[in-house]
């Protein structure tokens, strides 16, 4: 998991100096999401914030971090009781998008990283990864797609995640 830290934060320096550089086809993107994550009997909201470089208008390579939550819901009998699950994600965040120069543009969305995770006082942490699909729209985006999480266990869910992108 240091390896992740150091290179994200190595991938974001590079970045941020090539998007600084005035060399067009490189540009500095910050984005943030809000959204839900969701199964059967489970869900929660969604913070993403990510930072990186938009390279010849069709491709964005960066860093991304947030704070995601799982609040499951069980049933034994006659009780009734929830679980609350919160997780910090880093990872690396790609996107290829198709069009440029329009004020509209579908992308591919995928993230691969790991999370650092808290559920009472005993810290996780693991893999994840997200694939999705999503629509720019001026300076906002809709994202829907596919959230896997490798721990102890796999778990799958989905996503929707509406954003704003400076």
């Amino acid at each position: 998991m240091r390896r992740l830290i150091i290179s994200i934060l190595a991938l974001l320096s590079v970045a941020t100096l090539s998007a600084q550089g005035g060399d067009e086809r490189f540009r500095l993107q910050v984005q943030a999401d809000l959204g839900t994550i969701f199964l059967d009997g489970a869900g929660g909201p969604t913070v993403t914030l990510g930072v990186g470089v938009r390279m010849f208008d069709h491709l964005y390579v960066g860093a991304e971090t947030g704070f995601d939550t799982m609040i499951k819901r069980y049933k034994l009998g006659a009780l009734q009781y929830s679980r609350f699950e919160g997780y910090v994600p880093l990872g690396v965040n790609l996107k290829g998008y198709l069009f440029k120069d329009r004020d509209w543009s579908p992308y591919l969305n995928c993230s691969l990283g790991g999370f650092f995770g808290f559920y009472k006082e005993h810290w996780f942490d693991g893999f994840r990864s997200q694939v999705g699909l999503g629509v720019d729209i001026r300076q906002f985006n809709v994202n829907i797609g596919y959230h896997v999480l490798v721990h102890d266990i796999t778990q799958h869910f989905g996503y929707v995640k509406l954003g704003y992108r400076f």
